[in-house]
């Protein structure tokens, strides 16, 4: 019997990768990582060196699989080895996601592979995505910064600020009668300014020098948070020590990397818990936790530390309990840790683009421009697949595609043969071990393209060809503006040539501009009208900016990849087949069938 692996408030005398493996998918908000650090020996040893970078890019590519969308990493690590660390990690998050790089004074007796030595540690913090967004902190003013208010108003101190900074254009208004310089220009508008004197925050000097500003001392939230952390013990205080590891980390360090990165209720995971520092700090800030160590030592460390802290029930558990629960997820991409690999990957691109040019050739592909070698590609994949009645097994691949959607009938009559073949390529290829698999993610990018051509641009067509004179539609001037305008202008052309054959590209681009923040739709009376019919007909999630950002992904991730010498590889694959089953089933779900 299997059960669900419990996450809330549960510590584990296992190996890390062992629950990482078994934690469920996009629930975690914080991943701390001390991992321990590589010996000389290892670093003397090219097996070690490769075996110790394997191991840290399964643990960073499990951290990612677990992490919500706002979720992030945080890593301890020494910048002798940050080269590597810092590639291991934008292979798996994306050189987008780091957010930041924390100086820490050095207190780690490390002997890196190089001899080079540095004086400071690093924490390097990677987020999931976009909506990963640190928290702001803020530091209390030093004594030194706090001398600068040294005027007093009755019990309040405070300093002056001047109320203007150099010419940018723009205030240069007159105001209370005074005249500022050519180079210079007021901070704030004059609405601000008269409010601020409303307040008795302005100062006028007796000399008729510009007015200042009044800042009071006691307004000052202090300075936000930077990336160097000097303020705090770079060391664990003698009275927090557990004698488990030179490593510990002190309380006030994990009390701000939680506060940075948490709020109350949020899951943080600990997989090199140690003597259980993060776990302590979690459960006093109020967060749900689960740590994990393969000593037993640091395991009875931490389950006293906290039976202390708390009368809260927790779990704990060992590798022999950690066996009942089903592997979610044990599936690793290779990943390049050094420079010299990176070269041999260059020697091997550039003979994929060799190998691909003979395959557009094989292909009778000539054209260069992404949507003439898409065309091609999908010409040579329907030849291929037009003898589909031979395939052994294809009515599998139509029952398969039936549960695919949740509304068989609605799909389009050319969907209903694209999306077997899409499914058919995709178990092909996997089945023949290949490793790209862009043939069929071409196709499953053509179902989508179908769909969206069919229920929404060529309705529009025969919407406005069919029925403009009873409505009084005059096209002349329904694109007459639009043709000027260089977003729209492809859009009217073909509305005026009654050219119904769009890409998913040009459709993706078109659908981006019907998001009701947009300026085009605001100026572009084509696109509102384009827009009025996709409402009259589907609901409003259609043009809204998550459904369109996502075609647009689609388009821009898959099919246009599948166009260059890219290797469209299973997680990818598996990847555009989940986006593109969302966006046609949210498409039939949101279709108005009774109009």
């Amino acid at each position: 019997m299997t059960y669900m692996l419990p996450i809330n408030k549960s510590i584990f005398n296992v190996d890390c990768l062992s629950l990482l493996e078994r934690l469920p998918e996009e629930s975690i908000k914080l991943v701390y990582l001390d991992p321990p650090w590589p010996t000389a020996i290892e670093f003397n040893n090219d097996e070690g060196e490769k075996s110790y970078f394997d191991f840290i890019g399964k643990i960073l590519q499990q951290s990612r699989r677990v992490l919500l969308d706002s979720g992030f990493v945080f890593l301890h690590w020494s910048p002798d080895l940050l080269v590597d660390i810092k590639l291991i990690f934008n292979q798996i998050f994306g050189e987008d996601a780091c957010i930041a790089e924390i100086i820490l004074k050095k207190h780690r007796n490390f002997i890196p592979h190089s001899s080079v030595t540095t004086r400071h540690e690093s924490i390097l913090i990677y987020g999931k995505s976009k909506a990963a967004k640190l928290n702001k902190i803020f530091l209390p003013l030093s004594e030194e910064e706090k001398k600068k208010y040294a005027l007093s108003d009755g019990n309040r101190k405070y300093m002056f600020k001047m109320l203007t900074c150099p010419n940018k254009g723009r205030s240069t208004f007159i105001w209370r009668g005074y005249q500022l310089p050519a180079d210079s220009q007021w901070i704030y508008s004059e609405q601000r300014l008269d409010e601020l004197d409303r307040q008795a925050r302005v100062f006028y000097p007796e000399d008729g020098s510009l007015p200042r500003l009044k800042v009071f001392l006691d307004e000052q939230v202090g300075m936000q948070l930077g990336t160097v952390w000097d303020d705090i013990p770079c060391r664990t205080l003698l009275k927090e020590r557990d004698n488990y590891c030179k490593q510990q980390q002190p309380i006030e360090l994990l009390e701000r990397i939680i506060d940075l990165s948490t709020i109350p209720g949020d899951y943080i995971l600990d997989p090199f818990m140690g003597a259980g520092t993060t776990i302590f700090v979690a459960e006093s800030k109020g967060r749900n936790w689960i740590g994990s160590d393969d000593s037993s030592v640091a395991f009875e460390i931490t389950k006293a530390k906290i039976t202390k802290l708390t009368k809260s029930e927790f779990r704990c558990y060992t590798e022999e309990d950690l066996s009942l629960f089903p592997f979610r997820n044990y599936f690793y991409k290779k990943i390049v840790a050094s420079v010299d690999e990176i070269n041999s990957i260059v020697k091997k691109l550039n003979n994929l683009y060799l190998s691909f040019d003979d395959l557009k050739n094989k292909m009778n592909i000539k054209e260069d421009d992404e949507d003439a070698i898409i065309k091609s590609m999908n010409d040579w994949i329907d030849v291929a697949l037009r003898r589909k009645d031979e395939i052994i097994g294809y009515d599998e691949y139509v029952s398969l595609a039936k549960e695919w959607v949740v509304n068989w009938a609605l799909l389009e009559e050319e969907s209903k043969e694209f999306l077997p073949s899409a499914e058919f390529l995709f178990k092909d290829i996997q089945s023949r071990k290949c490793v790209d698999f862009s043939p069929a993610i071409l196709q499953y990018c053509k179902t989508l393209e179908n769909e969206i051509l069919k229920k929404l641009f060529e309705a529009y067509h025969t919407y406005i060809y069919s029925y403009s004179g009873k409505i009084s539609v005059n096209i002349g001037q329904l694109i007459g503006d639009d043709l000027t305008i260089s977003e729209t202008r492809e859009f009217a052309k073909k509305i005026q040539k009654d050219d119904s054959k769009y890409t998913l590209g040009q459709m993706a681009f078109i659908l981006q501009l019907l998001k009701s923040d947009g300026n085009n739709l605001k100026q572009s009376r084509l696109l509102q009208d384009f827009r009025n019919f996709v409402l009259k007909y589907f609901e409003k999630k259609i043009v809204e900016k998550q459904y369109l950002e996502k075609i647009e992904e689609i388009n821009k991730e898959f099919r246009k990849k599948s166009a260059h010498p890219y290797i469209l590889d299973l997680e990818q694959a598996q990847k555009c087949r989940q986006m593109v089953k969302e966006c046609m089933n949210d498409l039939i779900l949101n279709y108005k069938v009774n109009l």
